[in-house]
Order: C-alpha cells, then structure tokens, then sequence
C-alpha cells in the first residue's frame, strides 16, 4: 500500500535538540530532508522566492521510496499565528500529512547552553548582556498557544528535551511520524546534553526570576517540567 507523503515541520526551539532531531530523520529509510540543514524560509524568506518555489523543491524530493521530508528550522518558534496558518495553508494544500514538532527545555540551561556557544569567555555576562533579546524566545506560552490554534491535536508532537532521549519516548515519536524504530538512534545523544561548565548560582537565581511566569505556565500544563526542570 501506497505511503502518504508526510512534511515534517518543527518549530524549535534553538538549542533543543532540533540539529539531533534533522539527523535523526534524514537517516531514516524513506526520507530526505533536502539539502540543507534549516531552510529560513517562513521566518525571512532567503532560501526561496516564493510558497510555490518552496513546496515544488520539496515536492521534488518526494519520488521512487520518497515519501517523507521537511523543514527543521529552530527560529520557526517565533513565528506568529497568521504565518503559521499560511505555512500550514501551503504545505497540506500540496497534498502532505503534515507533522508539528515543537521540543522544549529548561528555559535557563537553554539560554545558557546558547550562551556557551555564542560567548566561550564569558556566557554569563552574554546571557546579562542580551536578557532583552533572549526574553522573546523563552515565551512558551505564547508559542503553544499559537501552535494549539493552527494545527490539529492529532498532528503535533511536543516534547521535553531533558525526557525525550529514552526508548519509550523514541518510540512514541517514531509512531508519530510512522516510522520504524531503531535502537542504534537511541545511542545518538546529543553532544550539548552535557554541562562542563554549571552555571553560577546567581546567575540562575536571576534568571529563574526573570522566566518566573514561562516556569509556571510549564508546571501546570507538563507538570513533570516541575522534576525535570527543578
């Protein structure tokens, strides 16, 4: 039986495991994500001319065993919701089932994940220094409530970057995306998982602070984010 071509879209967020989640899926038999890592295109339009020249490419890429792709660009999280209708609009009228990944994970240890790599010397004074900037990003609440008025329940996958790297969950989204799983992509962690460097006890006091209503809006609609991000 003939497999319905399905576009894998996720929504981030940065430093969540997206670069993981694009490995992991242009690994698997059936699939091709395309050429290039995070496509940019519903969040500023650089890769493409158009929505026409956008789905043609990945319509492209669906041929011969094909029938599955998509986009993993992080940045997708700041998206508003009349964008994200027009990308739904667009990739499901091309015919795909589409799928909705959005990956959360502990607001703080995020920034600071970012910050690492942003600033070797001293993350922390980057953290401070782009608090304005980084706000937006951490406003989870806001991005689920755009993804719950957009996509079908039944198409969307949220999960948490400090569970989602166990075979129960593994195995939960391969099921998602109707997808065989395979134990080998359990032992795929990803290299940023691991903190060498913790961060400054006032630093996080700070910015537990400063993420205060993200935190609580977490624990009362994933109350294990309550454990997971303590």
């Amino acid at each position: 039986m003939a497999k319905i071509k399905t576009f894998v879209l996720s929504l981030g967020v940065q430093r969540s495991g997206t670069t993981w989640l694009r490995g992991f899926l242009n690994n698997l038999p059936n699939t091709d994500m395309g050429f290039k890592k995070e496509y940019h295109y519903w969040d500023s339009n650089k890769e493409f001319v158009n929505n026409k020249e956008y789905i043609t490419y990945f319509n492209s890429l669906i041929k011969n065993d094909i029938y599955r792709t998509g986009d993993i660009t992080p940045r997708y999280s700041l998206l508003d919701i009349n964008k994200l209708k027009e990308a739904k609009d667009c990739i499901e009228g091309a015919g795909f089932n589409l799928k909705i990944v959005f990956t959360m994970r502990d607001p703080v240890q995020r920034v600071y994940s970012r910050a690492k790599k942003m600033s070797t010397n001293d993350p922390e004074g980057w953290m401070r220094s782009n608090k304005d900037i980084l706000e937006h990003r951490q406003e989870y609440k806001g991005i689920l409530n755009n993804i719950d008025n957009v996509f079908n329940k039944e198409n969307v996958y949220i999960s948490l970057y400090e569970s989602f790297f166990t075979e129960k969950n593994i195995r939960e989204f391969c099921n998602f995306i109707d997808c065989e799983y395979r134990h080998e992509d359990l032992l795929r962690v990803p290299s940023h998982t691991t903190i060498k460097r913790p961060l400054s006890l006032d630093t996080k006091k700070y910015f537990l602070q400063e993420y205060k209503k993200t935190y609580e809006y977490c624990g009362e609609r994933f109350p294990e984010t309550k454990l997971l991000w303590g």
